[in-house]
């Protein structure tokens, strides 16, 4: 487990052997509770925003900054020993977590963020939060790189490092994911795990690539090392790019479920409570409308127009 007085780090995760499937892991429990929200948001590719929703993003983000709710949701990330939402140190039910985890997480501050923008506007129909998809739009989204982190990776208080974008970091962040990496990822991520972690199903040998742990395939972790500053440490939800990055790694994990709708982790429903939301556990999040949004693409083609 994390011990608290490390700051460990993403670029710790990257490019080291891993043994998750050396963990026990208990029976599978498919009951789906629900959850309801009041409106449907459409979560739209950054690159493709309207000045007047990149505009709204920004003020809705100030406005909850301001408020210091930015600051308390960014501070939820950092639980990370108690609330097991990584693979950090080879932690399998962290593995497991992952994704549903961040989902929720997601689904969290979008609420807040379009609270906002209807307080803001008084529009009816709150922006979303924008996805980065870093395999097409290969550099930092220009119209967010004067959005500087709220502070920097010691969190609270101290100065935000300027962002790498891919330089002084280790040779597998040097450059963002590309497209053939999300082509791999989707279709050949059975095969991508090392043998030594053949004891891991379906949805773990999947989840296991997207965070970031199969050779030679950078995904998650990868990215959060080439953006570098506060995004390389626990802290990093303090820069909003980390918002549309994971944005992104939803997204294929949505397209990955419309693929493989009955493969789910090896781990009990009450082992994926997702802390600190008493009311959710990975089953209530797999269905992205009756949590709060759509996107507004699931397709993974790179056709130029």
């Amino acid at each position: 487990m994390l011990d608290h007085h490390h700051h460990h780090r993403f670029s710790e995760e990257l490019d080291r052997a891993t043994n998750f499937a050396g963990a026990r892991t208990l029976e599978f429990d498919d009951t789906q509770p629900t959850e309801e929200y009041g409106y449907i948001c459409v979560r739209k590719d950054e690159s493709e925003l309207s000045d007047e929703e990149k505009y709204r993003f920004k003020k809705a983000l100030q406005l909850l900054i301001d408020r210091g709710d930015f600051e308390a949701i960014v501070t939820e990330h950092t639980h990370m020993t108690e609330y097991r939402m990584h693979g950090w140190n080879d932690d399998r039910l962290g593995l497991n977590r992952f994704l549903s985890w961040h989902r929720k997480y997601l689904t969290e501050f979008e609420k807040l963020l379009g609270k906002a923008d209807i307080e803001l506007t008084g529009t009816e129909n709150p922006i979303g939060l924008p996805y980065w998809r870093w395999s097409k739009n290969r550099t930092f989204p220009g119209w967010l790189v004067d959005v500087i982190p709220l502070f920097g990776s010691g969190g609270p208080g101290t100065e935000p490092e300027t962002r790498a974008n891919g330089h002084d970091v280790g040779s597998s962040a040097q450059e963002l994911p590309e497209k053939d990496h999300v082509l791999q990822l989707l279709e050949n991520f059975f095969d991508l795990v090392p043998d030594m972690e053949e004891g891991l199903n379906t949805y773990e040998r999947f989840t296991y690539c997207l965070e970031g742990y199969a050779p030679n395939l950078p995904a998650h972790n990868h990215v959060h090392v080439w953006v570098g500053g506060v995004m390389n440490s626990q802290w990093s939800p303090a820069d909003p790019i980390f918002w549309l990055h994971h944005c992104e790694i939803d997204r294929l994990w949505s397209i990955w479920q419309s693929s493989y709708p009955d493969s789910h982790p090896r781990y009990s429903k009450r082992a994926l409570q997702l802390l600190p939301w008493s009311d959710t556990n990975y089953y209530s999040v797999l269905d992205t409308e009756a949590v709060g949004y759509i996107y507004d693409t699931l397709e993974v083609d790179f056709q130029e127009i």
